[in-house]
């Protein structure tokens, strides 16, 4: 049977009580689709385009807005950039900042990494080593404060970790979930209800 495709999020949101249906009828499935709904998608059938993919990915990490601003960031960023790149690999960000853009390695010299410091479980503020070079090229201040934003939510679980949780070699106690979309710049907050 031919996988349906998923391409916009007002097609996705229309498919939202069907898919809710079948994962809560399966109790691994939907404990491994918390942790990654897209290979969950697959596993059901459905197909997202690629032009949709990340949008989706974005949309199901952060909240509306937050959403709408990561995706303009990224496009900033390949703007100034003169091309896409893999913002989450510490080689692609120093290739584009030092080989393409001639950025002055001095700020950055003596710094072991410039991985994107993770935000999102800490109390404390970790510096960002891109600070050094804040002001040096709008690409930067662009890039930090999409890592920022980056930091705080999550990402979606690898394949592996994924498998895993579907296979019951992590406990997770959850009976069902709902939930009820929103447009971005809509009022109110996306609402996730989940009875453990």
């Amino acid at each position: 049977m031919p996988k349906r495709a998923i391409s916009s999020w007002k097609a996705a949101q229309a498919l939202v009580p069907a898919i809710l249906e079948r994962l809560n009828a399966d109790q691994p499935l939907l404990l491994a689709a918390l942790a990654n709904p897209l290979f969950a998608l697959e596993e059901l059938g459905y197909e997202i385009a690629p032009s949709f993919e990340q949008e989706l990915v974005d949309r199901i990490r952060f909240r509306a807005k937050d959403a709408v601003r990561i995706r303009q960031l990224r496009e900033e960023i390949f703007a100034q950039a003169g091309g896409a790149f893999d913002l989450e690999s510490e080689r692609e960000t120093v290739r584009i900042l030092f080989e393409r853009l001639t950025l002055p390695r001095a700020a950055y010299d003596g710094m072991q990494a410039l991985r994107a410091p993770d935000f999102s479980f800490r109390r404390e503020r970790t510096r960002d080593p891109l600070e050094a070079l804040r002001g040096e090229h709008p690409l930067v201040d662009s890039l930090l404060e999409f890592r920022r934003l980056n930091a705080r939510a999550p990402k979606l679980a690898p394949r592996e970790l994924y498998n895993e949780i579907k296979a019951g070699k992590h406990r997770l106690s959850l009976t069902k979930l709902h939930v009820r979309f929103q447009e971005p710049g809509g009022a109110g907050r996306n609402r996730e209800k989940v009875r453990a």
